[in-house]
């Protein structure tokens, strides 16, 4: 039993080498990131901007220059800021980090984003022009986000199957690294593409003739 407990926290095993036995036993890692408490901020931001949604869709906010800029601002110091500023501060090797604002930035980092798509989708509903409603209204755009939410889905996967069929830590220098990335892309990627079309699509065009039919039943009733 010592013995199996010395490899399998053995610094030299491939788990420890990725960090990943290490990650998983972990109930922080648990709460933070897999539990209801601690990804329950992004739900209840959606929600608050969906009754926002409800109760303004026909009143007009974003009217003056001025509300279009301070929209424009909020949004992308928002979603933008919240990702490039601390990563400056974590990338600097020279500086002692504090647990304490790395704490607040996991607990506050995606209610931060949240808020941020939140309200620029809110303002986008309200015909506020940016180069977001062109992305947006762009056709591909509706295909690529299907496949980037199932790449999102299945990335967590791949990375954990390439992690269990390592039998030997792995040498890695800077070009390795640029093709183990390309490499995990490319295989996150087709595995999206599958699900994308085996699950993801079948399944939504099924909801939607299912809503649609509950609509036209309503509809006769009326």
């Amino acid at each position: 039993m010592i013995l199996l407990q010395h490899n399998t926290y053995n610094s030299n095993s491939y788990r420890s080498l990725y960090g990943i036995n290490h990650t998983l036993k972990n109930m922080q890692w648990h709460i933070q990131y897999i539990g209801l408490f601690g990804n329950l901020a992004g739900p209840l931001v959606g929600l608050y901007f969906g009754y926002i949604y409800h109760n303004k869709r026909d009143t007009k906010l974003f009217v003056s220059k001025i509300s279009k800029w301070v929209w424009w601002l909020v949004v992308h110091v928002a979603c933008y800021g919240i990702i490039i500023i601390p990563g400056i501060f974590s990338l600097d090797i020279n500086k002692e980090h504090s647990p304490f604002w790395a704490s607040m930035h996991a607990a506050t980092a995606r209610l931060v984003f949240a808020a941020g798509i939140g309200f620029g989708l809110f303002g986008l509903s309200q015909r506020v022009e940016c180069y977001l409603k062109r992305v947006l209204e762009w056709p591909p755009t509706y295909v690529l986000g299907r496949l980037t939410y199932s790449a999102y889905l299945v990335h967590i996967p791949v990375l954990l199957f390439k992690i269990g069929v390592s039998r030997s830590p792995t040498f890695f220098n800077e070009f390795l690294i640029f093709l183990d990335l390309g490499g995990t892309l490319v295989a996150t990627y087709m595995a999206a593409l599958v699900l994308t079309i085996g699950i993801e699509m079948p399944t939504s065009q099924l909801l939607k003739l299912a809503l649609v039919d509950t609509t036209d039943v309503s509809n006769k009733k009326k």
